[in-house]
């Protein structure tokens, strides 16, 4: 039995959900913007506080790892003693991360900051999910949701585009500092408007399943992280962290299936629509994840562009989201599920199509076309899979699922970038490295194009025609090799869209 705290949602008027959609959609921007905003600040921070490259990794991973690890609790713990409360918390604690870290006085100051970031920012999406649907009556909650995706698919451009103009103009931490407003101003607004909703389980709180949780998703990030970061995958920091957190899942699981109130409800993975809606955005997040990472440096080595351009250059990644989103719901009512999501998959396939025939010569028209084409593609599948996976979950249950599908969005992110990067490491690797050894280079010139022009930089033994030279092949070799990893991008957008069409049914509730 379960006593349920709820207020009914035909008390809330338009305008007071009007706000607090607004409200929620931006503190969702905010946690989402903070994944990619330190990117640009990571020069500046090396320079200033003397950061070696492992401290400059950790200060992008820490979020990552902690945000990750704490999705499936955070949603679990949000249906059993509130929505509102847990959001409000989890801002609150994001907030003193991010203005305690404006403070900070080296480089392992500003990683612990970052995990408190990350540990107050894994509360956002389930919660922001779950009140949602709380709020919004049935027939309002996909265009809510659409919003509330469009945000989610708009951070991918508006952390570089803010971050690099923020980075530019202001100090480093300027990119933290202006979170602090923000945030405190969606605290207010949701402890003011957001009623409070809860599923209070008489029965034990699953302590050894949260436990499992963060351990095993904690082990199985760090272990690709540190993949993608080192390429190298027979070590135990990185395939043996990936066996370690896949054990764990796999004992995780058999535990959830016996307890009475289990914290990871396994068996909303039989549900057709929960469980192949969440497969096709998290291939799609595979392919922007992973494709965008390697896009940076497309866009900043070949085509010279600064942080602050580039993020102007994303732009319409942005611009396709929110339009795409709001388009989502529209599209469901005249086609249905299944070719909405397939064609969207098809429109993001195509803009990763372009990239994989792009060079240093290509049109900057051409460039911008790719972005909006996976921007749209991005937004349309993010505003028809949120409301099919939410609606497939009775609200009691609506913080837990929103936590198990943002996990698992999140892991096929964090592959991406993983498996596209390897992609591009092994090919630069071997066009790069016999050229490399001829010319005396140092070994670890050959791991990428960044390695390779920092080693040119720093060679006395060259004269400036061996220099150009090697540039212009390594250019060419980052070419080749960025190519590959966008055509590995396509085939996996390719096989989810046929999968979707396959396995979702005709028509949906």
């Amino acid at each position: 039995m379960s006593k349920q705290k709820m207020i009914h949602n035909e008390n809330i008027s338009p305008l007071q959900r009007l706000i607090i959609l607004i409200a929620i959609a931006i503190a969702y921007l905010v946690v989402m913007m903070d994944y990619s905003i330190i990117n640009v600040a990571l020069q500046t921070i090396q320079e200033d506080f003397s950061a070696s490259n492992a401290q400059l990794q950790w200060t992008v991973s820490s979020y990552e790892i902690f945000y990750a690890a704490l999705l499936l609790p955070a949603g679990f713990l949000a249906d059993r003693y509130g929505r509102k409360r847990l959001l409000i918390l989890g801002l609150g604690i994001f907030l003193i991360g991010a203005g305690l870290i404006t403070t900070a006085m080296t480089a392992n100051q500003i990683i612990i900051w970052r995990i408190v970031m990350g540990i107050g920012g894994a509360v956002v999406p389930a919660t922001t999910l779950a009140i949602i649907k709380h709020v919004f009556p049935i027939d309002k909650q996909a265009q809510a949701m659409g919003v509330w995706s469009a945000v989610g698919g708009a951070s991918v451009a508006v952390g570089p585009i803010l971050g690099g103009f923020l980075v530019q103009y202001f100090a480093w931490w300027s990119i933290f500092l202006i979170n602090v407003p923000i945030v405190a101003i969606c605290i207010f607004i949701v402890w003011r408007n957001v009623p409070e909703s809860s599923n209070s389980s008489q029965g034990r709180l699953d302590i050894v399943g949260m436990i499992l949780a963060m351990l095993s998703v904690a082990t199985l990030t760090f272990g690709l992280i540190r993949g993608g970061e080192t390429g190298i995958w027979t070590a135990f920091d990185t395939t043996g962290a990936i066996i370690v957190g896949v054990i764990l899942l796999v004992i995780l699981i058999f535990i959830e299936k016996r307890q009475t109130v289990p914290m990871l409800d396994v068996y909303l993975l039989r549900n057709r629509a929960f469980a192949v809606g969440t497969m096709s955005i998290s291939l799609a997040y595979f392919a922007l994840t992973g494709g965008t990472f390697l896009l940076v440096f497309y866009v900043q080595l070949i085509r010279g562009q600064t942080p602050f351009e580039l993020g102007l250059s994303m732009l319409p990644v942005a611009i396709g989201a929110v339009v795409g989103s709001l388009l989502a719901e529209k599209m469901v009512q005249r086609f249905g599920v299944r070719l909405t999501i397939s064609t969207a998959l098809l429109i993001l396939a195509s803009g990763f199509t372009l990239f994989a025939f792009a060079n240093a010569e290509t049109s900057q028209f051409w460039i911008e076309v790719a972005f909006l084409g996976a921007g749209l593609g991005m937004g349309v599948t993010m505003g028809t899979t949120t409301p099919l996976t939410m609606g497939e979950v009775p609200k009691e249950k609506a913080g837990s699922a929103a936590g198990l599908t943002n996990t698992i969005r999140g892991l096929t992110s964090i592959i991406g970038v993983a498996i596209l990067g390897a992609v591009y490491s092994l090919r630069y690797q071997s066009l790069i490295t016999p050229l490399l050894d001829e010319s005396l280079l140092s070994s670890g010139a050959n791991q990428s194009l960044s390695q390779t022009l920092t080693a040119l930089r720093d060679t006395n033994h060259l004269d400036s025609t061996g220099i150009t030279e090697i540039t212009l092949q390594a250019n060419n070799s980052f070419i080749s090799s960025f190519h590959a990893s966008m055509w590995v991008a396509v085939g996996v957008i390719i096989v989810g869209m046929v999968l979707s069409y396959i396995l979702l049914p005709r028509k949906t509730r």
